[in-house]
């Protein structure tokens, strides 16, 4: 029992990691949890990555994108230092 376990041990993946960089979740949808969005003070969205854990991200809107308000669907298409940029999300997103 012992041999065989030991054989079977090293066919085992032995670490697994679901980390995720920031920039990563550029090109992500989300739903504005805390907002509204617009060029002010940065709201709130609630993204999935692609592992399916959620994270709170600190966003505004994109310049020339108009204002989201909460519940909305937006995508998030670019990250300046720890906030991210936002425009609404089409229907197909």
């Amino acid at each position: 029992m012992r041999v065989s376990t030991r054989a079977l041990a090293r066919l085992i993946p032995r670490d697994e990691s679901y980390v995720v960089g920031a920039d990563d979740l550029v090109g992500a949808t989300a739903e504005v949890i805390l907002g509204p969005l617009d060029d002010g003070l940065p709201g709130q969205v609630r993204a999935l990555d692609r592992y399916g854990n959620t994270h709170f991200l600190r966003t505004r809107a994109a310049p020339g994108a108009p204002a989201m308000a909460k519940g909305a669907r937006v995508l998030l298409v670019d990250r300046a230092d720890a906030v991210y940029l936002a425009v609404p999300a089409t229907p197909d997103l």
